[in-house]
């Protein structure tokens, strides 16, 4: 392996199948723009529309030649981000979503710390030289995981050629992909391409077969078209995924007191699956842990309430787990309620009784401590003598 750094995940758990300076910082050019997408697409409108700056027409190098003060569609411009990898597009979209370049870079950096992306630092939305902008290969294995749960960054990712209008003008901006491993790898669905000259050649590139999908990283790279499909390879060939649970599909039922179902279906937050290689005998199982030892729990219910988790085991090892949650959000039943209300009442006149009760008694301790007050001393002393006859 030339690249400088490199990494290979699974897509979905995010296990490694390889590195190589993994967490090394180094300037990553134009693969900046995969956190700049995914920022869009969670913040912005596609419908919004965005009227181009002097600043953002004047980003230099990679352009679609945006005019001060036109205005395009944001998805219009996330297409020329991710396609043509348009610098230009990059900034306007930045403008557009979050008011100024800078604050939209805020929130760049703000959303690699939530993803834990601890070795990244963004400058710029769009990828350009800058000593303080950098990030890793395992950090851009991290959020392009993320980014590509989105199903229309997927669809960008893998474009190969689209077309976006020109504003004041009766044709159309053809934009081109720079990404040659959609063409020369079978089964390739992106990512992004990125070169500056101090970052060398860079790519984020993910490829899926029989519906499994890994993601490479490759940082600074010579030869990075043969590089690239030789490690997405390495990996469909010595490696094969075992899902034991899929996300958001039922792994248990459970019963239910005092709720409109007598059952709630507890499902994964998230797949649990786990990556082997391809030679490997070595026998799993995998157990739902409730949070409680009873069998069954009180309703309401809201769907996305942890309920417990899943452990995978190997022997008596335990591998790796994911929480367990509601599947549906079940109410209590009328029944219930109006039970639950009665008992809520009854225990409030007890309450209530017990409270004047106590009152009464302090309020008769007071009056006897104050007639004691007003006795004089004479009449505190207990009397002797002998009684009448």
């Amino acid at each position: 392996m030339q690249a400088a750094a490199a990494i290979l995940v699974d897509a979905e758990t995010g296990q490694v199948l390889y590195e190589k300076n993994a967490d090394e910082r180094r300037p990553i050019a134009s693969t900046t723009k995969i956190m700049t997408a995914l920022v869009i697409l969670e913040r912005g409108h596609p419908d919004a529309m965005c009227a181009v700056s002097k600043k953002a027409a004047q980003t230099p190098q990679s352009s679609i030649a945006l005019a001060p003060g036109e205005t395009l569609r944001l998805e219009d411009l996330l297409t020329a981000v991710l396609v043509k990898s348009a610098n230009d597009a990059a900034v306007a979209a930045a403008e557009g979503v979050a008011g100024s370049e800078e604050a939209f870079v805020a929130m760049m950096n703000a959303r690699a710390h939530e993803l834990g992306a601890t070795n990244t630092h963004f400058v710029n939305p769009d990828g350009l030289y800058d000593r303080q902008h950098y990030s890793s290969a395992r950090d851009l294995a991290i959020i392009t995981r993320q980014a590509m749960r989105i199903p229309r960054f997927c669809e960008l990712a893998r474009t190969r050629e689209a077309t976006i209008p020109c504003a004041g003008a009766d044709r159309e901006r053809l934009l081109v992909s720079k990404n040659k491993l959609l063409s020369i790898m079978p089964g390739a669905d992106g990512v992004k391409t990125g070169y500056v000259k101090e970052s060398g050649p860079c790519l984020v590139a993910s490829a899926s077969r029989d519906g499994w999908r890994l993601i490479a990283v490759l940082l600074d790279s010579p030869a990075l078209w043969e590089e690239a499909p030789a490690l997405l390879g390495y990996g469909f060939d010595n490696f094969r995924p075992l899902q034991f649970a899929q996300r958001s599909k039922p792994a248990a039922w459970v019963d239910l007191r005092g709720g409109e179902k007598p059952r709630v279906s507890v499902v994964p937050r998230d797949s649990l699956m786990l990556v082997l290689p391809k030679w490997s005998r070595q026998e799993y199982a995998y157990v739902p842990r409730l949070d409680l030892t009873r069998s069954h729990f009180s309703a309401p219910v809201r769907a996305g309430q942890r309920m417990g988790r899943m452990v995978l085991t190997a022997g008596a090892r335990e591998l790796m787990a994911v929480d367990l949650v509601a599947g549906e959000t079940v109410p209590r039943s009328l029944l219930s309620s109006l039970w639950l209300g009665m008992s809520r009442f009854t225990l409030g006149l007890v309450a209530a009784a017990m409270a004047v009760r106590g009152y009464c008694v302090a309020t008769k301790k007071r009056r006897t401590r104050r007639l004691f007050v007003r006795l004089t001393p004479a009449q505190r002393e207990p009397r002797s003598g002998v009684l009448p006859q």
